[in-house]
This record gives C-alpha cells, structure tokens and sequence, in this order.
C-alpha cells in the first residue's frame, strides 16, 4: 500500500473544498481502482489529504512514476543517465499534472519560494498572480457555459 498526502497551504473555508474535490477527482482519474481511500485531516496547522492506493501488484514501488520509467529505461537498454533522467522526467510529469487538474484552477503556485531564492515580496505577488488565474479560469469557464446555454437556446429557436 501507499500513501500520498496531499496539502492545502491555508484554512478550511470554500477554496479549500474545491481543492479537496479536484484532488480526490485527480487521484480517481489517476489511480482508478487502486486509490482505496481518501481521509482528510485537520490536526495540523492546514488541512491535507491522506490517499491510499494498493497496486494490482501489491507492490508500493509500482505506484511510483519514476521509479515505473527508470525501469522502463532500463529495459530499452538505456545508459543509467538515461535511466536516472527518465526517473526525474517521469516525476515531474506527475507532478505537472497534479498542478494542471488541481494546483492551477485552485490559485496554487508550482513551485515554492525557496528553492527559487524569492524575496517575500515576490514570493506574494507570484501568489497574487496564482490566484488571479484562477479567477480568470473559473470566470472563462462560466462564459462558455452561458455561451453554450444561448446557442442551445437560439438553436431551439431556429426549430421553432
């Protein structure tokens, strides 16, 4: 079995939620049968998720997707460079896609302050800008649904 967990940077308000439903919906679609169950938790200073997946193989390692493509490598004859680039690329897929479903349309940022030596104030206008984004995401998903709703309803129309 193994275990992700899965963070939320902030208090337990509306935003949260919506980040709780776009992780459990990433993790399903990720991880289909073999995600077991999804547990949050509120006895830190911020919520997270405990996700837990057993993989058809029993065996926790398989679950891991570097690990999954340095073996891959290995077996296509790569050099261990290769093999060891492969692993990394492999991950940061995985954790590009977490923040394309989730991070994105929850105003979370890719990577943190620190390993890219911002100054606070940068660090808070780059999460300014993340939550921005959202916004704007959130906002051009709404007007396509009303622009889809008015077509239907002039198409209607048009039969009428």
């Amino acid at each position: 079995m193994a275990c992700i967990v899965l963070s939320w940077p902030g208090e337990m308000d509306a935003d949260c939620k919506r980040w709780q439903a776009r992780s459990v919906k990433w993790l399903q679609d990720t991880y289909g049968d073999q995600l077991k169950t999804v547990i949050r938790h509120d006895d830190e200073a911020f919520p997270h998720l405990h996700a837990f997946i057993v993989p058809d193989d029993l065996k926790a390692i398989s679950l891991h997707p570097g690990d999954s493509a340095k073996q891959k490598a290995k077996a296509d004859g790569l050099s261990p460079k290769e093999q060891n680039e492969a692993y990394k690329q492999s991950f940061r897929d995985w954790q590009d896609s977490y923040w394309d479903k989730v991070g994105k349309p929850s105003g979370l940022t890719r990577i943190g302050p620190g390993r890219r030596r911002l100054t606070r104030d940068q660090w808070n206008q780059e999460k300014q800008q993340a939550k921005a984004l959202a916004i704007a995401l959130a906002d051009g998903r709404a007007v396509a649904k009303r622009v889809d709703a008015a077509k239907a309803k002039a198409e209607k129309f048009e039969k009428a």
